[in-house]
Formats: C-alpha cells, sequence, structure tokens
C-alpha cells in the first residue's frame, strides 16, 4: 500500500505537469452542437466485454470512446452520470503508457486522470497498464453523454463595466451641478426677498456703463426726453431760454451724488424741480428755501415734524411727508398762496407716490387736468386751485383712494366714471360751468360733502341720490334741473355719521377710513362752509315739498329757495325740532297755511317770504326761542301779529323780523317796536307797511 500511495503521488505530480502542458497546447472550444460554449456535460460510460484476460505486466490499456450523443445504449450497458461517474472512473485500471490521445478523452497516466478538452471524441490506450495484476479491471465501461442544448451564459467583457462606471460617474457630476444651481438660485431669491434696499442697488452698475445724461434718459417717458435740449450740456444756450424740463434735467445730471441716488430718486428729484420752474420758482414764489440744495435732507418737500397732522409748516410754502419711513418719498405737496404761476407741467404727475396735492390761493396758477392724473393711484386729496379750466377727464376714475377732490370753474360734463371712487368723503365741484344731467352713478359714493351748486347742470335729480345714507350736506342750487324731488332723498342723513358741533375733530372715535381724519383736520374751513345741509336753492325744481324732509333726523339747515315747489309746507317738518337751525322755503309757489307744528323748531330760524302763503300767523311761533330771524314778507297773511313774538325780543334771540307786504292788520305789539327800523343789508329790524290798517311804534304812529 506504501509503494501504491508513493506511485499515486508521482501520478499527482506528473497529472500537475501533463495537466499544465495540456492547457498550454489545447484550447478551448465550444461544441458545435452545443452553442453554450462551455463543456458542462454529464458522461454515461459504456463497458465493453473483454475476452482475454490481461497480464501483469503488458495489459493493453482499455480505450474509453465518448460515444456520438445520438448513439443508443445496449441493454447491458450501465449508465451513471454525475458524481458516479467520476468515482467509477477512480476504479478503472491504471495505464501506464499512453498513446495518441483524441481530445475529449479521459486518459488514466502515472496515477492521474487528464482530460482533452474536445467533447465526442474517442480516447484511445494501447500502453498496457502496469497495475493490472494488483487491482481487477472493470468488466463494464460506462459512456458519457453530454446534456443536450445547456443555457450559456453571456461572456462578460471589462469593456462594457468601465462605460458603465463612467456614465454612473457622469450622471452623478450632472446632478451635483444640478442641486449647487438649484441652491444658489434659491439663495440669490431669499436674499433679495430679506434685501430689498440692497437688491434694487443692483441696477446702478448698469449706470456706470452710461453717462449720466444716457442714464437719465433711460428713466425719463419718451415724451419729456423729446422736450430736453441737449445743447446746454455745452453752455452755449441762457438758462431763461430752457425749457423747465431742461433746467430740471441740467441740475439733475450736475447732482454730486448722482451715483449714489436711487432710480426713483433721481426721476422724483427731476419732476419737482421741473415743477419749480414751470411755475415760476426762480422768479415768482414767495419761499424758495433749499428747493435747488442737493443735500436731501435738507429737500423742502421731504421735512417732517411730528406735529399734529403731520405736516411742516414754514411761512407760505407747507409740505409734508406723510407716514416718514425709510423710503422718504414724497406723499404730500401743499404750496397754497406761495406766488405760483404757469401751468402744471405733464412731469409732475411722475410724482406718483403723492397723496396730498394743495395749490389753493394761488390764482396765477392755470391749466387744465391732463389724463396723467390717472398715474397718480395712491392720491387722496386733490385740491390744485380755481384757476383752472377744460373738463375732468375721465382717468380720475382710477383714483381709487381719492378721498377729496375740490376743483372750481370747470366745463363740460361731470364723468361718471367719478362714482367708482368708493373711498370719496368730499366733492365739491360747485361754482363751475358744468353741463348736463347729474350722473345716477354719484349714488355709488359714500360721501359726507357732495356739492354741485352753482352750476348749469340740467335734467332731474336722479333718485340714486338717495343711496347717500352717510351725506351730511348735498348742495344743488343755483343749477338747471327740472322736474320734482325724489321721494328717496328723504333717505339721507337718518344715521349721519357725526353732529354739526363736532366739525369733524373728534377722529378718533370714528374709524374713519385711510387718513381721512388727518386731511379733513387739516382743510376744515374748506370743507364746513356748511355742515348737514340740503342745499336745492335756485334751481327749476317743481312739484310739493317732500314730507319725507322730517326724517331728516339730523339737518341743521334746508335750502329749498329760488325753485317752483307748489302745494302745502308738510307739517312733517316740525319733528326736526331738536337740530333745524334754519329752513329758506323763499321764493317758491307755495300756498296754505304756516304749519303751527313749526313752533316745535326751537332753533329754527324761517325764511317763508314770497310765496302765497295764508292764514294767520300762529302763535306757536312765540315757541322759537333762539329763532333769530322771522322773515314772512310777500305773503297773502291776514289778522294781527300774535304777541307771543314779544318773547322773543324780551329774550334777546330775535334780530330781525320782516311782514312786510303780507295783508296783516292791526296794531303792532309794542314790544317788537324796540327791534328798530328794518335794515335790508343786515336783516335787522323790523318790517311791515305802516298804513291806516297795521301801525305802531315810534316811526308808524297809528
Amino acid at each position: 500500500m506504501s509503494e501504491q500511495n508513493g506511485r499515486n503521488e508521482g501520478n499527482e505530480e506528473q497529472h500537475g505537469k501533463n495537466t499544465d502542458e495540456s492547457d498550454e497546447n489545447n484550447e478551448i472550444h465550444p461544441s458545435p452542437q452545443d452553442e453554450t460554449g462551455r463543456s458542462c456535460a454529464h458522461l454515461a460510460f459504456f463497458a465493453e466485454p473483454k475476452n482475454e484476460e490481461p497480464s501483469a505486466n503488458n495489459a493493453p490499456a482499455t480505450a474509453v470512446s465518448a460515444s456520438s450523443r445520438n448513439s443508443p445504449l445496449q441493454e447491458e450497458d450501465q449508465v451513471i452520470s454525475g458524481d458516479a461517474a467520476l468515482e467509477s472512473i477512480t476504479h478503472l485500471p491504471q495505464p501506464q503508457q499512453q498513446e495518441d490521445v483524441m481530445p475529449g478523452a479521459f486518459l488514466y497516466t502515472n496515477g492521474t486522470w487528464t482530460t482533452a478538452h474536445e467533447r465526442n471524441a474517442v480516447l484511445t490506450v494501447d500502453q498496457p497498464l502496469s497495475d493490472a495484476a494488483e487491482e481487477p479491471q472493470p468488466e463494464n465501461l460506462a459512456m458519457a453523454n453530454p446534456v443536450q442544448e445547456l443555457p450559456r451564459a453571456e461572456p462578460f467583457q471589462t469593456s462594457q463595466r468601465s462605460s458603465q462606471v463612467a456614465r454612473k460617474r457622469d450622471f452623478a457630476i450632472v446632478g451635483c451641478v444640478l442641486i449647487a444651481f438649484t441652491l444658489m438660485v434659491g439663495a440669490l431669491v431669499l436674499y433679495v426677498v430679506l434685501n430689498p434696499t440692497t437688491a434694487s442697488s443692483t441696477v446702478q452698475p448698469t449706470q456706470h456703463k452710461l453717462s449720466r445724461a444716457n442714464y437719465l434718459f433711460s428713466l425719463l417717458p419718451n415724451d419729456t426726453v423729446a422736450t430736453i435740449d441737449q445743447r446746454p450740456l455745452d453752455n452755449t444756450l441762457s438758462p431763461v431760454l430752457l425749457s423747465p424740463q431742461t433746467r430740471a434735467f441740467n441740475w439733475t445730471i450736475h447732482d454730486p451724488n448722482f451715483e449714489t441716488r436711487e432710480p426713483w430718486q433721481l426721476v422724483e428729484n427731476f419732476a419737482l424741480v421741473c415743477f419749480y420752474y414751470a411755475t415760476a420758482g426762480d422768479t415768482s414764489w414767495n419761499d424758495t428755501t433749499n428747493w435747488l440744495s442737493y443735500n436731501r435732507e435738507e429737500f423742502p418737500w421731504l421735512l417732517h415734524k411730528d406735529i399734529v397732522g403731520n405736516f411742516l409748516i414754514a411761512k407760505s410754502v407747507i409740505v409734508a411727508l406723510f407716514g416718514g419711513g425709510e423710503s422718504e418719498e414724497l406723499d404730500f405737496l401743499w404750496l397754497q398762496d406761495n406766488g405760483l404761476k404757469g401751468s402744471l407741467p405733464p412731469e409732475f404727475f411722475l410724482l406718483t407716490s403723492l397723496k396730498s396735492i394743495y395749490l389753493d390761493q394761488n390764482p396765477l396758477l392755470h391749466g387744465t387736468l391732463p389724463t396723467q392724473i390717472g398715474n397718480l393711484g395712491q392720491l387722496q386729496l386733490l385740491q390744485p386751485g380755481n384757476s383752472f379750466s377744460g373738463s375732468v377727464p375721465t382717468e380720475i376714475g382710477r383714483l381709487s383712494s381719492l378721498l377729496a377732490f375740490q376743483i372750481n370753474d370747470l366745463e363740460g360734463q361731470i364723468p361718471s366714471e367719478i362714482g367708482a371712487l368708493d373711498e370719496m368723503v368730499f366733492l365739491d365741484l360747485s361754482t363751475s360751468n358744468f353741463m348736463g344731467p347729474i350722473p345716477s352713478e354719484l349714488g355709488n359714493l359714500s360721501p359726507w360733502i357732495l356739492w354741485l351748486d352753482v352750476s348749469q347742470l340740467q335734467s332731474t335729480i336722479p333718485t340714486e341720490l338717495g343711496q347717500l345714507s352717510t351725506v351730511l350736506s348735498l348742495g344743488l342750487r343755483s343749477n338747471m334741473l327740472t322736474g320734482t324731488v325724489p321721494t328717496e332723498l328723504g333717505n339721507l342723513l337718518q344715521d349721519p355719521i357725526l353732529y354739526k358741533e363736532q366739525y369733524l375733530v373728534r377722529f378718533e372715535e370714528k374709524n374713519l377710513p385711510y387718513d381721512a381724519e388727518l386731511i379733513l383736520d387739516v382743510i376744515m374751513e374748506m370743507l364746513f362752509r356748511n355742515v348737514s345741509v340740503l342745499a336745492l336753492a335756485d334751481n327749476m325744481l317743481t312739484g310739493s315739498v317732500p314730507s319725507e324732509f322730517g326724517q331728516f333726523s339730523e339737518v341743521s339747515g334746508i335750502d329749498l329757495g329760488y325753485n317752483s315747489f307748489s302745494g302745502f309746507i308738510p307739517s312733517e317738518l316740525g319733528l326736526l325740532s331738536n337740530t333745524l337751525e334754519w329752513l329758506a322755503l323763499r321764493h317758491n309757489h307755495l300756498d296754505g297755511s304756516v304749519p303751527s307744528e313749526l313752533g316745535l323748531l326751537s332753533k329754527g330760524n324761517l325764511f317763508l317770504n314770497h310765496n302765497s302763503l295764508t292764514g294767520s300767523v300762529p302763535s306757536e311761533l312765540g315757541l322759537l326761542t333762539n329763532a333769530k330771524y322771522l322773515i314772512l314778507n310777500h305773503n297773502e297773511l291776514k289778522s294781527s301779529l300774535p304777541t307771543s313774538l314779544v318773547s322773543l325780543v324780551n329774550d334777546g334771540s330775535l334780530l330781525g323780523l320782516n311782514i312786510n307786504s303780507t295783508g296783516i292788520t292791526g296794531t303792532v305789539p309794542t314790544g317788537l317796536c324796540s327791534l328798530g327800523p328794518w335794515n335790508h343789508s343786515f336783516l335787522q329790524g323790523l318790517s311791515f307797511d305802516c298804513s291806516r290798517d297795521l301801525c305802531g311804534c315810534a316811526w308808524c304812529p297809528c
């Protein structure tokens, strides 16, 4: 056994050498019948019976042939496969000599089996096995059949793996770049949002690429650029011959702080200096302090004091910065009574931050309201003065924040677009030459003051005015209105916002819209010539006086004079006992008697003259304890004067009593004579027809 083990070890060494040589000399070729290219078949071995016994020394080597894949098995053949086949192979006789061996055969040489890598080849061994005497030769040999059509693995090439790795690397790089770009954009947007002032200055680098003149040109409208003469840049023309736009342009581009100004600051400065030259600021203004200073902190239009109303009042110039803040944009421009003359330049309406314009009491300031007025979208107060002409542009309807608008001497028609200004609290278009109807759209407003009197308005009073639930004073007198007074006006003034005595001063209690409290407080004298008054005088109104007027629970005055009203005086007017201070029904066609209910108007002054009233003077009029005037002349009254009127004189309240041309007879009560003779200029004294039918007093003895 030791010898055999030694031979086996030697055979293993020889087998390693033979295997190396076989691998060097033989290439692996896939079988033409097996496209998988791999020799993974199980082999079946066929053993053929031998006729003669081999000798111990020269026994021939047994050849094992791999038959054809389709060769049938003999009945006596024994088929084995897999591990069993390999185990059977180890018991074959050990050949000692190898002759020609065909590829694909199993060969046992020197104790080691070797394989020639060719399937279906025949192995022949003629050399006798040296150990035939020691181990018996198996009677049957098995032939191996390859397993058909095994799947073949696709060959993997290194180049493919390299390309895949490269693609993954490229995708990773692109993804990283996109993520980095997204983060940068997000950071930039966040920075701009959190730092708007700093971000706006990013426009300035463009300025350095241009000259100052070209940069300022790029900020101005084309119409303005067309009016600027560029020759003064070379100082070839005298300043007095230049347009206001050119002079303002030259002033702006010589600003030593030009490069540090924000674009809106350059435009605002240009527009204000243009306004200065266009209205003769250098020759006519009463006060020009600091108007041409390049130090923005000294600009008069940017001065701000924390006083009542947030207004700076200096001499005749009133300019203010409303609200302060970091922007320092111009909000209020008040220059009344400052000697302005000429007209407003179009560049004035580049001041889009303006909230208030008050240029009253400058009689030499004239011109028209241009369509550019619609650019001032933040405007709340507009009072350009009373020397303007032309019509109100329809663009006025774009001023959605407008609270107060006063202008006179205009013509044309009142634009219906005003009805869209739902924040309006004061509208004064009186003393103008407006023609045509009153727009029904005015009924959409919520004004406190609506004055359309002393004009040439025609047609009827629109019923929509009855929707003006907040109105305190409605003025329609001295027009050419016709028709009847709508009963819808009875809806007015039933629930007013403020009492007359307050004069809109106690604003902290009223929750007024926007800055109305500020504006109305400062312009109180302009706004409140009359408060809580219904004025329809001096028109051509007809019909009867609406009894619904008795529902005006807070009205202080009613003026229906100089119309063509007829019928009775409604007794419902006596319901206004707490507030009505004067009732003017003069110069109409009223008839009937004087209602005794008027005696309830303790504060009332009665102007009932020039009508067709009949009957006697009610004794209840002696209850008008605060009345100063009782004007009853030119009526058809009769009977004598009631002695109750004497108490009004004794109380010192009554100043004037006129019963001239009335038909009253009898003797004038002595107590009334203390009023003295009638003074028409002051509506004071006592006036009556001194005759045989009516006499008394020292100047008309009986």
